[in-house]
């Protein structure tokens, strides 16, 4: 197993050696994590930005999730609103 550190958080985790240069999620901040394969090394400016860009794009992606039933909601009442227009212009005639 191959120890890595998540540069978002700093937890420690463990991996198996066939995961180096793949993808895998931090246990404690949820971060993606792309441990370092071939000669690159987990401290290296490269490596540490993309894995910063991934954390990053993870926590806009959660922060948009809870503003997805507020804009169903505000959907929901432009319809409505729409539909009253309509029936106001056509049929209270």
């Amino acid at each position: 197993m191959l120890q890595i550190s998540c540069p978002g958080c700093g937890e420690k985790f463990a991996i198996h050696p066939a995961m180096a240069g793949k993808q895998v999620q931090c246990p404690g901040c949820k971060a993606a994590v792309v441990p370092g394969g071939g000669t690159r090394s987990v401290g290296s400016d490269d490596y540490t930005g993309k894995v910063e860009l991934g954390a990053r794009i993870m926590k806009e992606k959660a922060a948009g999730e809870g503003r997805r039933p507020l804009m169903l909601i505000l959907a929901a009442v432009g319809v409505v609103a729409l539909i009253l227009a309509l029936y106001y212009l056509f049929l209270s005639g």
